[in-house]
Protein backbone atom coordinates (compact mmCIF):
# COMPACT_ATOMS: atom_id res chain seq x y z
CA UNK A 1 0.00 0.00 0.00
CA UNK A 2 1.53 3.45 -0.76
CA UNK A 3 2.31 5.78 1.79
CA UNK A 4 0.38 9.11 2.41
CA UNK A 5 1.40 12.57 2.06
CA UNK A 6 1.84 12.68 6.41
CA UNK A 7 3.64 9.51 5.85
CA UNK A 8 6.21 10.76 3.32
CA UNK A 9 6.41 13.61 4.90
CA UNK A 10 7.53 12.05 8.31
CA UNK A 11 9.49 9.72 6.70
CA UNK A 12 11.43 12.68 5.01
CA UNK A 13 11.83 14.76 8.64
CA UNK A 14 12.85 11.30 10.23
CA UNK A 15 15.38 10.57 7.48
CA UNK A 16 16.40 14.45 8.12
CA UNK A 17 16.94 14.52 11.85
CA UNK A 18 19.08 11.43 11.70
CA UNK A 19 21.72 13.02 9.11
CA UNK A 20 21.94 15.84 11.73
CA UNK A 21 19.38 18.07 10.18
CA UNK A 22 16.61 20.54 12.03
CA UNK A 23 13.71 22.05 10.63
CA UNK A 24 13.01 25.55 10.04
CA UNK A 25 9.90 27.49 8.92
CA UNK A 26 10.94 30.75 7.26
CA UNK A 27 8.63 33.95 6.59
CA UNK A 28 10.10 36.44 4.05
CA UNK A 29 8.22 40.23 3.15
CA UNK A 30 6.20 40.17 0.31
CA UNK A 31 6.94 42.85 -2.43
CA UNK A 32 3.58 44.39 -3.14
CA UNK A 33 5.14 46.67 -5.46
CA UNK A 34 7.38 44.68 -7.37
CA UNK A 35 10.40 46.82 -6.92
CA UNK A 36 13.64 45.10 -6.42
CA UNK A 37 14.92 45.37 -2.87
CA UNK A 38 18.76 46.15 -2.18
CA UNK A 39 20.90 42.78 -2.02
CA UNK A 40 22.85 44.44 1.03
CA UNK A 41 22.61 47.00 3.52
CA UNK A 42 24.57 49.33 5.48
CA UNK A 43 25.26 46.29 8.23
CA UNK A 44 25.72 43.57 5.83
CA UNK A 45 28.25 45.71 4.36
CA UNK A 46 30.54 46.74 7.58
CA UNK A 47 29.78 42.48 8.90
CA UNK A 48 31.45 41.30 5.56
CA UNK A 49 34.47 43.77 5.62
CA UNK A 50 34.96 42.74 9.05
CA UNK A 51 35.04 39.30 8.23
CA UNK A 52 36.98 39.94 5.40
CA UNK A 53 39.22 42.20 7.02
CA UNK A 54 40.07 40.22 10.50
CA UNK A 55 43.44 39.03 9.54
CA UNK A 56 44.97 42.42 8.18
CA UNK A 57 47.59 44.07 9.70
CA UNK A 58 46.60 47.42 11.13
CA UNK A 59 48.57 48.81 8.07
CA UNK A 60 46.82 46.75 5.23
CA UNK A 61 43.65 47.49 6.96
CA UNK A 62 44.33 50.91 7.27
CA UNK A 63 45.16 51.07 3.05
CA UNK A 64 41.96 49.00 2.95
CA UNK A 65 39.28 51.20 4.74
CA UNK A 66 40.89 54.84 3.02
CA UNK A 67 40.74 53.08 -0.55
CA UNK A 68 37.45 52.46 0.00
CA UNK A 69 36.47 55.35 1.59
CA UNK A 70 37.99 57.33 -1.33
CA UNK A 71 36.03 55.05 -3.85
CA UNK A 72 32.52 55.70 -2.25
CA UNK A 73 33.35 59.58 -2.55
CA UNK A 74 34.11 59.02 -6.04
CA UNK A 75 31.14 56.98 -6.45
CA UNK A 76 28.88 60.01 -4.54
CA UNK A 77 30.86 62.86 -6.08
CA UNK A 78 32.16 64.45 -2.73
Amino acid sequence: MALTDKEKQKAFRDRMHAAGYKGKLVWVPRDPDGKPKPKMNRNVFIRKVDELTVSLSPTQLSKVLKETISFIKELTGN
